[in-house]
């Protein structure tokens, strides 16, 4: 390594600005991921029907902070992408609340409906090929199951790397 005048290594110097982009690329995903839901969630037919095994009073509340959740996602998203501290401290508490309620965000009854329209619109797309039909039904707890283990990872990768005290110092 290479010292610099004042005996430290460059490796100190760099490596805040590595934290920053990691900052602003956790903060893009954030950004994507809330963009990309709000343009489904305008669809409330669908959402009811995904989630209809669910008690229909509660439906109304959940779809509320679906939308609530998204919009403040969207907000610290682009704080974060800016290095802002409070939008960190909000991007841990969301992502503290989506590994509380995962089992909710993702209830297998909804990928078992999901799975039987992708049959029967996208089940035989390649019988032109000579494939054979595909049953997206029966990848159904795969789909469950990785769709818990991607929230598990990355939501408690995104609180651990934003609590540690030497990524907190890059932030404004």
């Amino acid at each position: 390594m290479n010292k610099t005048a004042n005996g430290n290594d460059h490796m100190d110097r760099e490596q805040p600005v590595k934290k920053k982009k990691l900052i602003g690329v956790i903060g893009g995903i954030f950004v994507f991921g809330a963009f990309m839901t709000l343009c489904a969630l305008p669809n409330y037919d669908w959402y009811k029907y995904c989630l209809s095994d669910f008690d229909p009073a509660w439906i109304p509340l959940r779809y509320a902070v679906s939308w609530a959740q998204r919009l403040v996602g969207l907000i610290a998203g682009f704080g974060l992408i800016a290095h802002r501290r409070w939008a960190a401290q909000i991007v841990v508490y969301l992502s503290i609340f989506n590994i509380l309620t995962v089992y909710w965000k993702y209830p297998y009854q909804s990928f078992i409906k999901q799975s039987i329209i992708l049959n029967r619109d996208l089940g035989g797309m390649f019988a032109g090929i000579g494939v054979p039909e595909v049953n997206f039904t029966s990848h159904v707890m795969a789909a469950v199951v990785s769709a818990y283990l991607i929230d598990f990872l990355f939501f408690g990768f995104v609180v651990f790397y934003l609590t540690r005290p030497q990524v907190k110092e890059t932030l404004k």
